[in-house]
């Protein structure tokens, strides 16, 4: 199946907030200190869902865009009695279509949908359908349920064996989506670091989505994109920290996902029953005049670092994800086995690693190692497969290639990753610009 152009002509790693930059109903202005220039300010590459009156101020600032036509987009309920009709789904493609058209250097997706079930996936065949009459390259957007998801709410019959499967593929069979498969899955935002079972079982739900996801996508010709929490969810849920942000970002990139999105940009700005709200510490306080949050600068620096190995691995191949000493969340789909680069990785205190390796479009190999330890650094050595004679880090400060040692020990700060190039006999050791 081949990959949309509007995405094959994306050179940089998408990088994005999610959420709609006015709000579902209108209700985000524009602030200074919280709007697209702030997207820019957290390194995204994308915007969240915009309209296509934000479309000059998205070209000025070098933001790719992912635009909705109005607040109520293609539906304003799940019901199908409220979806539109054959001849109003024409008339709103033409008319968003046609409002883009000036801007179509920046337009890289049309949003669709938000977490359908399969009872959806038809319609939104027919809103694709329709705006591909106007403009048959551009990529339509569609964020999937996680796995946790209940059977009702996927649209899944109570018998299935493997529901979350079983909705990957009438996904895949009746939306036929041509450039990538997205979803979310906010476990990891609830694990507490207390090694207790729902730590372990929240653990193993992000796993399974991260790995059922990428395989699904891959034997498709398809992009996998991720969905990552950078909120407290929820008022029981734990709060953002370098760790845990870390954490999602650099799996995502050891699991060759091309695509990074974070929930929420925004606090909510209605309170519950209770006082409380929703999306509490997002990067952006609407109900308090849309200050800047301390995980507003967290992410600001976990996205650095996601954006500078993310547009080094866009060209790159994902050629297996492997799992040392995790045991305690291990899946039967945690390959534990030997790499085809790094044969082994020995780490103090049996700390859990994630390592990805990639091979690069002259065919030379890369491997990125993540710590999944969110409370303490772990120190490791590795050991390379024969043939493979030397490494090159990728400096997080500068991007230049480094030469290290293999017989030296690895130091990884909670939740974080470093990206290597495994050097054949015949390679130089010197520095390299990236």
């Amino acid at each position: 199946m081949a990959i949309s152009p509007s995405l094959k002509a994306l050179d940089v790693y998408p990088i994005m907030m999610g959420g709609a930059l006015h709000g579902h109903h209108g209700e985000y202005d524009r602030r200074p200190d919280g709007g697209l220039a702030s997207m820019k300010e957290l390194h995204c590459t994308l915007t969240n869902f915009v309209l296509p009156s934000d479309l000059p101020e998205c070209r000025a600032l070098g933001l790719r865009a992912i635009v909705r036509q109005d607040h109520r987009s293609w539906h304003s309920t799940r019901e199908p009695e409220e979806f539109f009709s054959q001849d109003e789904l024409d008339r709103r493609a033409r008319e968003l279509v046609d409002a883009c058209r000036p801007y179509r250097d920046t337009v890289l997706a049309y949003y669709i949908f938000d977490e359908p079930s399969t009872q959806q996936f038809a319609y939104i065949r027919e809103i694709i359908e329709a705006i591909r009459r106007y403009d048959p390259d551009t990529t339509c957007f569609v964020n999937l349920y996680p796995s946790h998801a209940k059977r009702t709410q996927l649209g899944v019959d109570e018998h299935v064996e493997d529901p979350f499967g079983a909705y990957l593929q009438q996904y895949a069979d009746v939306v036929q989506p041509n450039n990538f498969i997205r979803y979310d899955n906010f476990q990891v935002s609830h694990v507490r670091g207390d090694q207790s079972e729902d730590d372990r079982q929240r653990l193993r739900s992000y796993f399974s989505d991260l790995l059922q996801v990428r395989e699904f996508a891959f034997a498709r010709g398809l992009q996998a994109w991720n969905t990552a929490c950078s909120c407290q969810i929820r008022p029981h849920a734990s709060i953002p920290t370098p760790a845990n942000l870390g954490f999602q970002a650099y799996t995502t990139l050891a699991a060759g996902y091309k695509g990074l999105a974070w929930y929420s940009f925004y606090k909510s700005t209605r309170p519950a029953a209770d006082g409380s709200y929703y999306y509490e510490l997002s990067p952006i306080d609407a109900a308090l005049d849309h200050e800047r949050t301390e995980t507003f600068y967290y992410l600001q620096e976990v996205n650095r670092q996601a954006r500078l190995y993310g547009d080094r691995l866009m060209a790159m191949t994902s050629t297996g994800v492997r799992f040392r000493n995790i045991e305690p969340y291990r899946l039967s789909s945690m390959n534990v086995g030997v790499g085809e680069v790094v044969a082994d990785a020995v780490v103090e205190g049996d700390l859990p690693l994630m390592i990805g390796e990639f091979r690069d479009p002259e065919g030379d190999r890369w491997f990125m190692v993540v710590n999944l330890d969110m409370g303490r650094t772990a120190k490791l050595r590795l050991r390379l497969q024969s043939g493979f004679t030397g490494l090159h880090s990728v400096s997080l400060g500068s991007g230049r290639l480094r030469p290290v040692r293999t017989d030296e020990a690895i130091f990884l700060a909670p939740g974080t990753g470093r990206l290597y190039k495994a050097d054949h006999h015949t390679q130089q050791t010197g520095d390299e610009q990236l």
